[in-house]
């Protein structure tokens, strides 16, 4: 998961002319689900994003949360931040993963910020919008658990075996781990351990 916050003073989605969310004082955040997102990720990322203290107290230093100065969030769903631009011209969204999986993932993140007791509004998944804002700072901070939630033999499989998905992404790795298993328990064998 990918979180691209930024601080603002208001923030407006639209699409097609149709206002789908207004905030005042708050954060407008670009929200990345992606399919190997566990639950476990989903509620880290949540309490950050709540957590996060990147509004200026009295004495004019970071130290409030969105939470404390009773501010809004603007999720905006933005599969484009799971791009990989390293080879060639154009991005390949072909890391992003089953659209059907990250949009639930979109909405239980969603959920799980409310559940927090701030006022949230969102964009629309997959849906063309338009974004808003009058960023205060500017302040734009990244946030992103990939490293928690995906080894870094997943990691190595995402990277060489793109093409993989769902189950069988999943009987891959299994079967990488019980190779790796195995092979590390003959070399414990031939060393005498």
């Amino acid at each position: 998961m990918k979180l691209l916050v930024q601080r603002v003073k208001q923030a407006t989605v639209t699409s097609q002319g149709k206002e789908l969310g207004r905030i005042g004082r708050g954060l407008c955040v670009l929200v990345c689900a992606e399919e190997a997102d566990t639950e476990n990720v989903l509620q880290k990322m949540a309490k950050k994003l709540g957590a996060l203290r990147i509004f200026e107290d009295d004495a004019g230093k970071m130290n409030l949360s969105v939470q404390d100065i009773h501010g809004e969030i603007l999720l905006v769903p933005q599969f484009t931040l799971a791009a990989d631009c390293w080879q060639g011209n154009r991005p390949s969204f072909v890391k992003m993963g089953d659209k059907a999986v990250t949009k639930a993932l979109f909405e239980q993140f969603v959920t799980l910020v409310r559940g927090q007791g701030i006022p949230v509004q969102t964009g629309v998944f997959q849906a063309d919008m338009e974004v808003a804002l009058i960023n205060q700072g500017p302040a734009t901070f990244w946030i992103t658990l990939e490293q928690d939630s995906v080894s870094p033999l997943e990691r190595q499989v995402q990277e060489n075996r793109p093409d993989l998905t769902g189950k069988q992404k999943q009987r891959f790795l299994q079967e990488a781990e019980a190779l790796r298993s195995n092979l590390a328990l003959r070399q414990a064998q031939k060393k005498g351990v």
